[in-house]
């Protein structure tokens, strides 16, 4: 008797749902504004290139693309590149140009490229322009869920993106 429920607790706790990590495209190390741009950010749009932009699959839903706005506007934030209430107004554009990955996880491997530009308001003139490239990949024998594989390998390649930008941003002279 104490074998059949031994073999019973076993198998109940490898079907526990373990806890995995949300979407987070925040990424870990912000570099402080080495300078201060006398520009106030007015907005932050990330969006789709256009398809004779795109240099590969894009499959990217749109709450993806309000998670990066969000989490590059936070970096943007932390890093004080920008002043408020300056009276030069910009924007800040991401065209995702490829997002490509396999959707069932086995191949564990996503490569994203972006376009970030650095747009003044009022003459609509692209002031700083950084082309990303990253990827990200994984081995089935980290983590076993494919989906929770794709979420990591999303949010790593998507934060290398962010702190690439962020890094180029921090050198330029707009």
């Amino acid at each position: 008797m104490k074998k059949p429920i031994m073999i019973l607790c076993l198998c109940l706790s490898a079907c526990a749902t373990p806890k995995y990590e949300p979407i987070n495209l925040m990424p870990e190390n912000i570099p402080q504004a080495k300078q201060q741009f006398d520009a106030e950010l007015k907005s932050t749009t990330v969006m789709l290139a256009p398809k004779n932009e795109q240099t590969g699959e894009v499959k990217v839903a749109p709450d993806f693309l309000n998670l990066w706005k969000e989490s590059l506007q936070t970096s943007v934030d932390k890093a004080g590149i920008f002043a408020d209430d300056a009276k030069r107004k910009i924007s800040i554009e991401v065209h995702v140009k490829k997002f490509d990955f396999n959707p069932t996880g086995f191949s564990n491997k996503v490569t994203v490229e972006a376009v970030y530009k650095v747009i003044d308001r009022s003459t609509r003139a692209i002031v700083f322009e950084h082309n990303t490239i990253t990827s990200s990949k994984m081995g089935s024998g980290e983590i076993w869920v494919a989906f929770e594989r794709l979420k990591r390998i999303w949010n790593r390649a998507t934060q290398e993106s962010i702190h690439q930008f962020m890094l180029a941003l921090n050198n330029a002279k707009i």
